[in-house]
């Protein structure tokens, strides 16, 4: 598994952010659940937030990897 800034990624629309999900993050969780466990990953839920209210959520961007 490679360590670059370039594997997070934040991106410009919707349909962009649903292609690296499963264009990007799945195949590599997919191989580290096929190396860890012998079976493949899939994803099970997306959490989209639209028209929230202001000052109800807060988002934390941080400099290191924490996943894919």
């Amino acid at each position: 598994m490679s360590s670059s800034w370039s594997d997070q990624k934040l991106v410009p629309t919707l349909e962009a952010a649903h292609q690296r999900i499963y264009q990007h993050s799945l195949p590599l969780e997919d191989a580290s659940a096929q190396a860890a466990y012998g079976q493949h990953s899939q994803v099970g839920k997306i959490l989209e937030i639209d028209q929230e209210l202001p000052g109800r959520i807060h988002i934390v961007l941080i400099r290191q990897r924490v996943g894919f």
